[in-house]
């Protein structure tokens, strides 16, 4: 709980920001109120209901920078699903790793809902072309505490923000989150202090290389919403809310909207002393064997269950997978760098194909701007 000190120094300092960044209009007009609202926002309102719900919790699914690099063709008991290529992130994941995941976020996200609806999920993967797997639901009996997640679905968030590095979740907790895991995707926990800081460095120096890298830089800097008039036009990317800075640090960002070199140095600083620093500890998701594709579709289908059972617990989730860009970057040339091998030894005889940090959040998020089912609709061709 904020203190009367800490409220009335937030209340100055946001006063400040707004009167010398051009007072309430601009505010205003900078979203500076207005976190969480609007109609980029009200996909996370949308009933879970019918086909159309089932739709409906599919685009509130985990995905990498939130690119939403999805269209839904709902049937008569089908979905299908296929992959936008307008919303690929390109040299910034140049094996289509970081698309699978998102994708296999949505399928699980809707199985989820589904089963909620008392519907059992069939999943038939195509190959070829932009169409990639289509979704059969039947009527059928389904398992209680799997369904029971669906109630998570519009509550799940991408918590950026510091983590309480004094309250590491409870063994029988990863256990929970563990058993998740399944179809040649296991979890490895990195909770020593010696892990965290092996892990931690890898992913500071990550960074440092993905900043200084333009085409990385370039197709990720295409993600990052910095003005509320951007958020409110594409309803996608992240955002300056999603940052998690405090009350201050928003409306700052708000009234000043950082340049991008200013972002790129602020990025390596906070992934330094806020991603890692406050992080009590690091999952990392590992295929039974490297570049399977469908290994990558499952481990975003574990991922988007961890969250919501983590958001069941109160616990927070978020990627960090500079390591597996930048290694991605040279794997897709044929090369290795020093970061595959780093990798590679967490994995042994497989891939890790996700990492992230988890723990008990200090301060809750807002929810990311979305595109609502209409939005994301597919003709039939």
């Amino acid at each position: 709980m904020i203190s009367r000190r800490g409220f009335i120094l937030g209340t100055v300092g946001v006063g400040t920001a707004v009167v010398a960044g051009g007072g309430l209009l601009k505010a205003a007009e900078n979203g500076v109120f207005s976190a969480g609202d609007g109609d980029a926002f009200s996909a996370w309102d949308a009933p879970l209901e019918g086909m159309q719900g089932i739709a409906a919790a599919g685009v509130l699914a985990a995905n990498s920078h939130n690119t939403q690099p999805w269209k839904l063709r709902v049937g008569d008991g089908t979905i299908d699903v296929l992959g936008d290529n307008e919303r690929l992130m390109g040299a910034a994941d140049p094996r289509l790793r970081e698309l699978h995941l998102s994708l296999g976020c949505v399928i699980e996200n809707m199985a989820v809902a589904a089963a909620a609806q008392g519907r059992t999920t069939g999943v038939e993967f195509v190959r070829g072309g932009d169409h990639f797997a289509r979704l059969t639901f039947a009527h059928g009996e389904t398992d209680a505490s799997y369904a029971a997640l669906a109630e998570q679905i519009p509550l799940r968030r991408t918590n950026r923000g510091a983590y309480d590095v004094k309250r590491a979740p409870k063994p029988a907790t990863l256990e929970t989150l563990a058993a998740c895991a399944g179809d040649g995707v296991g979890v490895r926990w990195l909770s020593s202090a010696g892990e965290r800081d092996e892990f931690s460095a890898l992913t500071v120096k990550a960074t440092e290389v993905h900043v200084n890298d333009a085409a990385m830089q370039r197709d990720s800097h295409a993600w990052y919403r910095m003005k509320w008039s951007e958020v409110e036009q594409h309803k996608d990317g992240i955002t300056i809310d999603g940052a998690a800075v405090g009350l201050i640090g928003t409306t700052m960002l708000k009234m000043f909207p950082p340049t991008s070199d200013a972002f790129d140095e602020g990025w390596t600083k906070v992934t330094r002393e806020t991603h890692c620093a406050t992080a009590p500890l690091f999952g990392l998701l590992v295929a039974g064997a490297a570049d399977d594709r469908s290994a990558w579709v499952t481990a975003g289908r574990v991922y988007q269950r961890m969250q919501l059972e983590a958001t069941r617990l109160g616990i927070a989730m978020h990627p960090l997978s500079q390591a597996l860009a930048v290694r991605d970057r040279d794997l897709a040339d044929g090369k290795r760098n020093e970061f595959a091998d780093a990798l590679d030894a967490y994995a042994g005889t497989g891939e890790v194909v996700l990492a992230f940090r988890l723990g008990y959040p200090r301060a809750d998020v807002p929810p990311s701007p979305r595109r609502p089912v209409g939005a994301v609709s597919a003709q039939r061709g």
